[in-house]
C-alpha cells in the first residue's frame, strides 16, 4: 500500500498547530495525531496564564512562601525554563514576558509612561522561583509573573513528538504557528522536511531554504511588535529584527531565538560555541536591515 500525504490542524495556544506526515495508512495516522492535539489540549490546560484554573495562572497569584503542586507538564516545562534560563546566561527568563502588557500600543501617552515605570519596578527573575522535584511543587519569593508563551508552544510540540514516536510514525513535520517546528523523517521524495525563510521585512527576499532533518528550529521576531523583553533592561528587544535557531529540541530552539534576539551578537556566538548542537541565524537591525550572521546553520539542500 502506498504512504498517503495526510495533512492535521487544530487551535490552540493563540495560535495553529499543523502536522504533516506521510503514512499508509490514513485511519491509523488519524488516530495518532488524534491523540497528540489530545495531549496538546492538557498541556495548555495546564501552562495557559490566560485561563483562570490553570497551574501558571495559579502560580501567579500565589501567596509569598506557599508551596503549589504543579501538574506534570508545568512542573516539567518550568524546570527546563530554568535550566535554559542559565544556559542563556539570563537572556531567556520567563518572568519578563508579562511586561508586554504594559506596553500595548492603544495606552495615551500618560499611560505608556506610568506603565513603563511599573515595568521597570516589577519584580522578575527565575531565581525567585523555587521548584522542588519532590511532590512536583512550586514557591516564589517575591510576586513574579510567569509567561510561558516564549517556550510553552515548543515544549507541547516536544511531547507531541514524543506521542508520535510512541505511535510509530517516523515521517512527519509538526509547526505551532510556524515558530516552533519539529521534524522527523522525511517528506515523500525529500530527505527531510522542507524549510523556506524569508525576511521578515521583504517576503519576496529567501534568507535559507533547506530540508529540516530530525531536528527542531525556533523563530523569533519583532515584526509583530513590542513582545520580546530583555530581562537586564525590562525593556523590548531593539537590536535584532528576527533570529531563528535549530536545535534537537523545539523548546530549546524557542528559547535560544527568544535569547539572541537580546543578546549582542558576539555573545550569541560564544553562547553557541558553549551549547552542542544548536545552529543560528540573526537578522539585524541595520540601516539596510539585511545584515545576516550565520553559524551552524543550515543554507540550502
Amino acid at each position: 500500500m502506498d504512504n498517503k500525504f495526510l495533512h492535521f490542524s487544530s487551535k490552540a495556544m493563540a495560535t495553529e498547530f499543523v502536522l504533516c506526515m506521510h503514512h499508509r495508512d490514513a485511519i491509523y495516522a488519524g488516530q495518532a495525531a488524534w491523540e497528540a492535539f489530545r495531549l496538546l489540549e492538557q498541556i495548555e490546560a495546564e501552562l495557559s496564564r490566560y485561563d483562570p484554573n490553570s497551574d501558571i495562572a495559579r502560580l501567579n497569584a500565589l501567596a509569598l512562601g506557599e508551596a503549589l503542586p504543579l501538574g506534570e507538564h508545568t512542573f516539567a516545562c518550568l524546570s527546563q525554563a530554568n535550566d535554559l534560563c542559565a544556559a542563556s546566561r539570563g537572556a531567556f527568563d520567563v518572568t519578563v514576558g508579562v511586561l508586554k502588557d504594559l506596553w500595548l500600543p492603544e495606552f495615551t501617552i500618560r499611560g505608556k509612561i506610568g506603565r513603563r515605570i511599573k515595568a521597570l519596578l516589577m519584580p522578575t527573575g527565575m531565581n525567585h522561583l523555587h521548584l522542588s522535584e519532590t511532590g512536583m511543587t512550586v514557591r516564589k519569593d517575591a510576586m513574579v509573573q510567569v509567561d510561558l508563551g516564549a517556550i510553552g508552544k515548543g515544549y507541547a510540540v516536544d511531547r507531541m513528538v514524543e506521542r508520535l514516536q510512541e505511535w510509530e510514525i517516523r515521517n512527519f513535520l509538526l509547526h505551532g504557528g510556524t515558530s516552533s517546528v519539529a521534524a522527523r523523517g522525511h517528506a515523500p521524495g525529500r530527505s527531510g522536511w522542507p524549510v523556506t525563510l524569508h525576511h521578515p521585512l521583504n517576503r519576496v527576499k529567501v534568507l535559507a531554504q533547506f530540508d529540516l532533518i530530525d531536528r527542531a528550529m525556533g523563530a523569533s521576531g519583532v515584526e509583530k511588535g513590542r513582545h520580546i523583553f530583555d530581562p537586564r533592561t525590562r525593556k523590548p528587544a531593539t537590536g535584532t529584527l528576527a533570529a531563528w535557531v535549530t536545535a534537537p529540541a523545539a523548546a530549546v530552539a524557542d528559547a535560544f531565538s527568544t535569547a539572541f534576539m537580546v543578546m549582542a551578537h558576539a555573545t550569541a556566538l560564544k553562547c553557541i560555541a558553549n551549547t552542542s548542537g544548536i545552529g543560528l541565524l540573526l537578522l539585524s537591525r541595520t540601516d539596510d536591515g539585511r545584515s545576516v550572521i550565520r553559524h551552524n546553520f543550515p543554507l540550502e539542500s
